[in-house]
């Protein structure tokens, strides 16, 4: 698949098969992280279940602090011959019942695109994206404003995120592991960790602003929900803006 651009032809017509697990490529499994105490799961458990119904396949693993399980299904994603990548799906999120289809069309146009994830919010104020890039001066920061589509990103969250095998073969275990630092006293995230790892072997993120799953709190965050905080309460920390 690395000859894109070349004699590569994207096929979309496997997006409109089922079930999924019968595509012949990309061969997609999605990974749900479950959270130990799952308060949504009269919203999220019925979004999963419309997603299976397409024929997607899942790798399954008990509950467990998600830096492990994670490190946990790459594992067994490596060791299943059967499948091209691995979907990421955070049990805090409902997402769009096509959100395989989604993911998967943006490797479909791009096999180069080995990392691609959507735009999603934080939970709490001021619901700002999780996904940082670097601006014209070159320090990173956190977005402000986007064009729709794909850009290359810092890093982004995990929370719906496509990984080709080739990532897990090339980066090292752990592939997720939250860090804490000791001099500024906070954590960085799994997902912070996985995004520097990738860095560090070239591999491009790449974020595509069109794909969301609602971020669950006492209510669905979303980027209304970020730009309404925004006028209300403009952001102190630094933003960056990424427009064509």
């Amino acid at each position: 698949m690395s000859d894109n651009g070349k004699e590569y032809q994207p096929d979309y017509s496997v997006l409109n098969k089922w079930p999924v697990r019968a595509w012949k490529w990309p061969k997609p499994v999605v990974f749900v992280p479950w959270m130990q105490s799952l308060p949504y799961a009269d919203e999220v458990l019925p979004n999963f279940l419309e997603i299976a119904s397409m024929g997607v396949p899942f790798l399954h693993r008990s509950y467990g602090y998600a830096e492990r399980v994670l490190n946990l299904a790459a594992w067994d994603f490596l060791e299943a011959d059967d499948y091209t990548h691995l979907i990421i799906l955070d049990s805090d999120h409902t997402h769009p019942v096509d959100i395989v289809q989604q993911l998967c069309r943006v490797v479909i146009e791009d096999p180069q695109r080995l990392v691609v994830g959507g735009l999603n919010y934080k939970r709490t104020p001021p619901y700002s994206p999780c996904a940082w890039a670097k601006g014209k001066d070159g320090r990173v920061g956190n977005l402000l404003e986007w064009s729709p589509g794909l850009f290359k990103a810092h890093r982004i969250g995990s929370a719906n995120m496509i990984i080709a095998r080739e990532v897990f073969e090339r980066l090292d275990p752990p592939w997720f592991l939250n860090e804490y630092n000791d001099e500024l006293m906070t954590t960085d995230g799994y997902d912070t960790f996985f995004c520097n790892k990738c860095h560090d072997e070239d591999i491009d993120i790449w974020c595509d602003t069109r794909i969301s799953s609602p971020h669950m709190a006492s209510m669905r965050v979303t980027e209304r929900a970020f730009r309404t905080y925004l006028e209300m309460n403009p952001v102190e920390h630094e933003e960056v803006t990424i427009n064509d």
